[in-house]
């Protein structure tokens, strides 16, 4: 609560001081001052607004949602309500309903392209991609007309998307870079890699002008990370392209070295429930404060969750950055970092083009997105000499600085035990045996098929289980390739939705075997298996996002589910599956050395020794 001194006594002083607040950054006060106006005037359309945008900015979503609804029981809403309930609610996943709030919206604003951009989103997001076209292109604005063509994209049309992007002005890049989320062979692969790499030489020439790519739309080359192949010299042609597109992303901060403690700034939009937030804090947390001031650095919109709030709790300081590029690099600017240690570059464009400033002496990158980024302010890949092969320093546009003898690259804490649910809460047969891939359906490359048809056909009463993720979409273009690669056996996959925490937790456990992905392994979702002694099927391929489970393995001096071939990755999954004695034998004994996987303080040593090593 704001002090006594600033204790305005009138609903239209509390909202006055709200927009204050909120106009300095200060979204707390912000909000128990928008709080107290509501409290004096609780129809009034504009506290509403602001105090329910209030609470979606803070991560408090629930609230938001509520406070809106409370408004709209009692008074006839506005269209900014109804726009603003539709957003919250579209933040939640509950999309049926934020359709709705956006179709009343228009019925009192029809030309406000905002929400019909925003109904687009949501039709996508629901699976309704006829619906979600009409509206963007009702919407008739550029990034309307953006907003399609990445809806195309991520249905699996990448040509109408290619063809979408070209009617575009300006946006070659977009077009350029695209790449389908779900690829249909590994020739179609190779095709879409050749087409980015000629489009990017193509631009090279004559580089089209950008202003603020964020706010252009514009985005990374995440989906490359997944087709098994290194990217370096895409990555960096990219980068290269994106520098002379737009001169401004190569800013530099002054940098008077800071006296005391060396200081670390952490940086992500993901710092919650998220692999990210998990992998992250426990180093976040165990950094010596003799040594070192460690500041997290939120990328917004805030989330307020369990995983949030610890990071914040345990960083010496923390900070909400603002939303823009160029305020963004000045705020971390006057932090006067000595490093800035990105935690995962690529999986969103905010992070990847503040990354082309220089921002503090040191700028370095690990695994969060386990792929090089191309760009010449990146000073480092952290990495494991246990998930890295012979030549791995060729993979990296960063300098490649190896931590020693870890089995992983986070300091993890080990998950609490699963509550135990049966496979009949989940929608699975109570017999046969469940083969679990529950990694991303874009991880699941095509070379990887014929591996789980043979495991079908030579287990006929088993089940492959996977997960349908975010999308529907990804789902159904998963389903039609499983269905050409093995027909004879692909009514046996079964797609579940998305699961919560503790149920994708109880799905571990209430399956048999896990099958990890070759060419982009778990991380996450394997440390979780082996707390529970869940064996997990492991073929190590070239690169570091392929070997992240044999490494752990390694670690545990256990070689019983590591593969060499696709042959011997089938042998493995069938003899864990078909055999429950063996299947017990191997549970046991990862149960018995996966300690060594979690809480490990060597990682936080060897990552203090990184430290220590490139600041000097």
């Amino acid at each position: 609560m704001p002090t006594s001194t600033d204790s305005p006594r009138d609903a239209e002083g509390w909202y006055r001081l709200g927009n204050t607040h909120g106009q300095s950054g200060d979204h707390e006060r912000a909000a128990l001052c928008f709080a107290e106006a509501l409290k004096l005037r609780p129809q009034t359309p504009e506290i509403v607004r602001n105090l329910g945008a209030t609470l979606q900015i803070l991560g408090r979503t629930d609230e938001a949602i509520e406070c809106y609804r409370r408004f709209l029981q009692k008074t006839p809403g506005t269209a900014e309500i109804y726009y603003n309930l539709g957003n919250a609610l579209a933040d939640s996943g509950a999309f049926a309903e934020s359709i709705a709030a956006y179709r009343k919206a228009l019925t009192l604003a029809p030309g406000w392209a905002d929400v019909r951009i925003n109904l687009g989103l949501a039709l996508d997001a629901a699976g309704d991609l006829d619906g979600a076209a009409a509206q963007f292109e009702r919407a008739g604005t550029p990034p309307a007309a953006r907003f399609l063509a990445a809806a195309l994209a991520d249905q699996g049309k990448a040509e109408e998307a290619a063809v979408a992007y070209s009617r575009l002005p300006g946006f070659d890049l977009h077009s350029a870079m695209l790449s389908p989320v779900i690829s249909a062979s590994e020739t179609e692969i190779q095709r879409w890699r050749k087409r980015f790499e000629d489009g990017i030489d193509r631009l090279a020439a004559h580089p089209p002008a950008i202003q603020d790519p964020v706010r252009e739309g514009l985005g990374t080359s995440f989906y490359l990370s997944y087709h098994g192949l290194p990217n370096r010299d895409l990555h960096r042609k990219a980068a290269a392209l994106y520098q002379r597109a737009c001169p401004s992303l190569s800013w530099e901060a002054d940098h008077p070295r800071s006296s005391g403690r060396m200081r670390i700034g952490f940086i992500s939009r993901h710092f919650y429930d998220h692999s990210i937030g998990k992998t992250s804090r426990g180093l976040i947390a165990e950094l010596s404060r003799e040594r070192y001031e460690v500041i997290s650095l939120f990328v917004p919109p805030l989330r307020d969750d369990a995983t949030s709030q610890f990071i914040r709790a345990k960083s010496d300081r923390f900070v909400v950055l603002p939303g823009a590029l160029d305020a963004a690099r000045r705020a971390i600017a006057e932090l006067e970092l000595d490093v800035l240690f990105y935690q995962d570059i690529g999986m969103e464009p905010f992070t990847y083009f503040l990354a082309f400033s220089r921002l503090a002496p040191v700028q370095c990158v690990s695994f969060g997105h386990p792929d090089t980024t191309g760009i010449p302010t990146l000073d480092y890949f952290v990495s494991n000499d246990l998930f890295e092969g012979d030549g791995a320093e060729q993979h990296y546009s960063e300098r490649l600085f190896l931590l020693r003898n870890l089995g992983t690259l986070a300091y993890y804490y080990r998950p609490l035990p699963a509550v135990t649910k049966s496979r009949q809460s989940f929608g699975l047969p109570e017999s046969g045996t469940l083969y679990l891939c529950p990694q991303a359906l874009f991880k699941v490359h095509p070379s990887f098929d014929p591996m789980l048809g043979e495991i079908l056909r030579a287990d006929p009463a088993a089940r492959l289980v996977l997960i349908e993720g975010r999308s529907k979409h990804w789902g159904r273009l998963l389903r039609a390739r499983l269905e050409r690669s093995f027909p004879d056996a692909a009514d046996r996959v079964c797609f579940l939705p998305r699961q919560s925490g503790a149920d994708f937790n109880s799905l571990i456990a209430a399956c048999d075997v896990m099958l990890d992905t070759p060419h982009f392994n778990g991380m996450n979702t394997s440390l979780e298996a082996f707390a529970i002694g869940k064996p997990v099927v492991a073929m190590p391929t070239a690169l570091q996002r392929g070997r992240h489970t044999a490494g752990m393995y390694r670690k545990m001096e256990l070689s019983d589910c590591i593969a060499r071939n696709g042959e011997e990755y089938v042998r493995i999954a069938l003899a864990l599956g078909r055999d429950p004695e063996y299947r017990r034998h191997v549970s046991a004994r990862i149960l018995g050395r996966s300690s060594v996987l979690f809480e490990d303080r060597r990682v936080v040593s060897e990552f203090e020794r990184f430290f220590t090593a490139v600041v000097r």
